[in-house]
């Protein structure tokens, strides 16, 4: 494993952390790896050990001019995907000689797409989990190398959700790249149609009122993310901005009794 050489496309603190395993538990030296990423605020963390590792990236897209010839030169054995954030075209795969695995935030096939923990808790999902997966042509759609699952708390939101998976993703990413390497393993492909959620804020953001409270409940705490714009609702044409289900429930008494009384809250 640590001899063999790495395209490793990632993002953010997702990116990072399994960057970081790759280098410190996997041991595999900076030398091995050529990085893909992007170049703004919220990837800092990931740039940073990047610059500090002396690891050769590139900030434009793997999918962009100039990437396939990199790739090509580089001669990879393997191309792991930590929280990317744009399709790796077959063009590339097809340049490395195992292929690409990605790290999918869910128990795939349920939950492809983007947004796949928030949903889970607006769902009011029981477990969710990771699935390390062979890279094709479609998101999400590849052959399983494994998952691993985990109940959700009884009060998740989005924040912790989020620390759950990225850690347990990133704990598993020596064993995924054993198995993509390995040329004895077989993938299990995915079983079922699965379901699936495009790269949007759930509802825009929007609390609609005419959901059951448990709904409203679910849907608050799972956009609440340090730095995220949190819940929104709109009511008798105001805007607020709602963090818990205890206010909720206060803007919709005060509006309430406003209404009673023909003033404004």
């Amino acid at each position: 494993m640590k001899n063999a050489k790495y395209v490793y496309c990632g993002y953010g603190y997702a990116g990072r952390m399994g960057l970081w395993r790759m280098m410190t538990e996997c041991a595999i030296p900076a030398r091995n790896i050529l990085a893909y990423t992007y170049d703004s605020e919220e990837n800092r963390s990931l740039l940073d050990l990047l610059e500090q590792s002396g690891i050769s990236y590139h900030l434009n897209r793997i999918a962009g001019e100039g990437a396939r010839d990199e790739v090509q030169a580089f001669g990879a054995d393997l191309l792991v995907s930590v929280y990317y954030r744009h399709r790796v075209p077959n063009s590339v795969l097809s340049l490395v000689r195992r292929g690409g695995i990605n790290l999918h935030p869910s128990l795939l096939p349920e939950y492809r797409g983007t947004f796949s923990g928030p949903w889970a808790i607006i769902n009011r999902e029981e477990e969710t989990g990771i699935s390390w997966h062979v890279m094709t042509e479609a998101f999400d759609e590849g052959a399983l190398l494994l998952q691993e699952r985990f109940p959700l708390a009884e009060r998740e939101d989005g924040y912790t959700l989020y620390q759950k998976l990225v850690a347990t993703g990133t704990h598993w990413i020596g064993e995924a790249i054993s198995r993509a390497l390995d040329e004895s393993f077989v993938p299990q492909d995915q079983k079922g149609q699965g379901s699936y959620y495009p790269r949007e804020l759930p509802c825009g953001g929007k609390i609609d009122p005419s959901w059951p409270r448990q709904r409203v409940d679910a849907f608050i705490r799972a956009l609440r993310f340090p730095g995220k714009p949190c819940a929104h609702l709109t009511l008798e044409g105001m805007e607020f901005e709602v963090e818990s289900i205890e206010q909720y429930d206060l803007i919709l008494e005060q509006v309430l009794a406003a209404d009673e009384e023909g003033v404004n809250p």
